[in-house]
């Protein structure tokens, strides 16, 4: 008897040792950083957040675009454009209330603020020397506020974007309003 009661000690023990370790991975997986980078110029295109997965889209001779994960130790490589879509039936969905515009705009405007731009590059010729002029006060305002924004008359477009945000911070700026 008394050993049993022993075993179911150690069973809740385990238990709450087990559900510790899950909300410890939760905390740290939600104030990890994750990083989104666009590079044209070396065609690096990813997110990631570093110690747990990256996702790449790399360019595939035979099918056009292919998928890389890496999830801890693991690599998958997923074809996207392979994949046959299935055919959805088309529901009637009851016409409900259309949400309050303003509510929206300020939940996005705080999402786009939770973003974090660690470097922006952005370096385009639209191949119209008038339009590449109506662009140069607008890319020269961008340039002191943003990042460095150039426009070329050599017909080379380059964009370099690297984004670093947290998951809470994302879904706090989703739920707090």
């Amino acid at each position: 008897m008394v050993l049993f009661g022993y075993f179911k000690q150690i069973k809740k023990m385990y238990l709450l040792g087990f559900f510790i370790l899950v909300l410890l991975l939760l905390f740290y997986v939600l104030f990890k950083p994750v990083i989104l980078v666009v590079n044209t110029s070396t065609s690096e295109y990813y997110v990631q957040m570093k110690g747990l997965f990256k996702a790449s889209l790399i360019g595939d001779e035979e099918t056009v675009l292919k998928l890389n994960l890496k999830v801890l130790f693991f690599n998958y490589n997923f074809y996207p454009l392979r994949m046959k879509l299935k055919q959805k039936k088309e529901l009637n969905k009851p016409k409900g209330e259309i949400k309050n515009r303003r509510v929206l705009f300020k939940k996005g405007l705080k999402f786009i603020k939770s973003i974090k731009v660690n470097k922006m590059y952005v370096n385009i010729d639209t191949g119209d020397c008038i339009a590449n002029a109506k662009l140069y006060p607008m890319f020269t305002f961008f340039n002191y506020h943003f990042g460095t924004f150039k426009i070329n008359y050599m017909g080379e477009n380059e964009v370099v974007v690297n984004l670093k945000s947290r998951p809470w911070n994302l879904v706090k700026a989703i739920i707090n309003l």
